[in-house]
């Protein structure tokens, strides 16, 4: 017999009106001295629900006490405890459908709008499907290592090539390994090697020969990195990444198994460069945080300070490049044919430029109230020299990791010539080949405007600058 509590009893039970005084009468409606209430009115059909057991219960099928907001087996084994009523989506066996569901519909959201955000800069890209080759991870991984890597020597390469061997063999997976290797391939096979600065070519040259190139190599590589971005989103980046990176740190010992002579002094120079760089890339920075924070109205009043920073900051230059590595020390003449000691020249110059500007601005300013000194205008047509020297050099087409620094510097470097062409009282004197190098720089800037937005309108812009620039001097130089 059950137990006569409140929730075994039927609701009814004391209703005089239902119920005789001897506690035996029968509910009216009921013939003979049965025992079974026939259910024949509304009230008789109202059953009371049964309490439904939390998730977890209900897949270890046991008895659930019912407890909110935690039932007691739940608490017991610190589980989250979910009823019925919570729930977004039916429940499976699984137990973990309904998390999957949600981080499938919060990433393809996210997916969603990264693509709506880059389809804004691909307004001119081909339209032709993008094949994804799945038997070149291989290939392009060792293109990656030859040609990127190098110049930023984070990875091992070995690691790389295993993971991409396992791919081809394997299939693509979704793992961070197979988002690197999907990455690497995505700059291997966009990126093309670097070019002697001897060895550039004709500007009309490098256009014709690498817009197909491009064309060819940009549906190849959006293919890999438009898998690798899919992969993204899921991967979640480590709890402690001060523990991860120094437990996942390589110490220092003997070189891997694996690696020749000749990839083993390409990794010596890529770290000599990469290391230098940064010193260098550290100490630009505190310049122009010292002469650009306090603007223009600065330089002009103090020009002698200008100048007394500039010479301080040619011996830095000259004690940096002192204690280099000989692997990737130059001249300043002109620019080495080693790639990494190319870039380090570069690195230099920008330095010197970044400097030479402010003096530049004092000059082409000048005033007979504020007159300006030989020194200074020596200084200033040594920043003419800089410009004219880097415009040339950044006529290389093909794509680098420097690409749209390059465009920035040569926009940079072609109006300033023009602000020294259209201020002839300055007392500066361009070079007879300003037309030709500021139309080389709008052709860079023009080439460079497909693929991206603000580079496109920096090449309308400097394009109107010129033109009104040839119409309003008095003369006009030629080759």
């Amino acid at each position: 017999a059950l137990p006569d509590n409140d929730s075994t009893r039927s609701p009814l039970a004391d209703d005089p009106s239902i119920s005789g005084d001897d506690g035996e009468q029968n509910v009216a409606g009921t013939t003979g001295t049965t025992k079974k209430r026939r259910l024949g009115t509304k009230d008789f059909t109202r059953r009371k629900r049964a309490v439904t057991a939390c998730q977890f219960c209900r897949v270890r099928k046991t008895r659930c006490d019912n407890s909110r907001p935690r039932c007691g087996y739940c608490t017991r084994h610190k589980a989250r405890c979910i009823y019925g009523e919570e729930m977004e989506e039916p429940f499976t066996d699984t137990g973990s459908a309904a998390d999957l569901s949600r981080v499938t519909r919060k990433f393809l959201r996210s997916w969603t709008n990264s693509k709506t955000c880059c389809s804004e800069d691909r307004e001119n890209t081909s339209t032709t499907p993008r094949t994804m080759p799945d038997d070149q991870f291989i290939h392009f991984s060792k293109r990656f290592l030859a040609i990127v890597h190098p110049r930023n020597p984070i990875l091992d390469g070995n690691e790389l090539l295993r993971h991409a061997r396992l791919i081809e063999e394997n299939g693509l997976q979704w793992d961070s390994a197979s988002c690197l290797v999907l990455i690497a391939c995505a700059l291997g096979s966009y990126t093309l090697p670097w070019v002697k600065p001897s060895q550039i070519p004709h500007i009309v040259d490098a256009w014709q020969g690498s817009t197909v190139i491009e064309k060819d190599n940009r549906a190849t590589a959006e293919a890999y990195y438009a898998a690798a971005l899919k992969r993204v989103g899921p991967l979640e980046p480590p709890k402690d990444l001060e523990f991860t990176a120094t437990k996942m740190s390589p110490g220092t010992g003997e070189s891997p198994n694996g690696v020749d002579d000749t990839q083993s002094r390409i990794n010596e120079r890529g770290w000599c460069y990469y290391l230098s760089e940064i010193s260098l890339r550290r100490t630009i920075d505190e310049t122009v945080d010292l002469l650009y924070r306090k603007g223009e109205a600065y330089w002009l009043q103090n020009s002698s300070q200008l100048v007394r920073h500039y010479w301080g900051s040619e011996r830095q230059i000259a004690s940096w490049q002192y204690h280099i590595p000989a692997i990737v020390k130059f001249n300043n003449h002109e620019p080495p044919d080693e790639e990494f000691a190319c870039y380090l020249w570069f690195r230099a110059l920008e330095w010197r430029e970044y400097t030479l500007r402010p003096i530049l601005y004092c000059v082409l300013h000048s005033t007979p109230e504020r007159a300006t000194t030989v020194e200074e205008k020596e200084l200033a047509q040594a920043a003419l020299k800089i410009y004219e020297t880097v415009i040339p050099q950044k006529l290389y087409a093909l794509r680098h990791g420097g690409s749209w620094f390059a465009a920035r510097s040569t926009f940079t470097s072609a109006a300033l010539i023009l602000a020294v062409v259209i201020n002839p009282s300055s007392g500066l004197v361009p070079s007879k080949r300003w037309p030709s190098l500021v139309q080389s720089a709008i052709w860079v800037l023009q080439y460079w405007g497909q693929v991206a937005r603000d580079i496109r309108l920096a090449a309308t812009i400097l394009t109107e600058m010129y033109e009104k620039t040839r119409q309003h001097i008095e003369y006009t130089y030629t080759d």
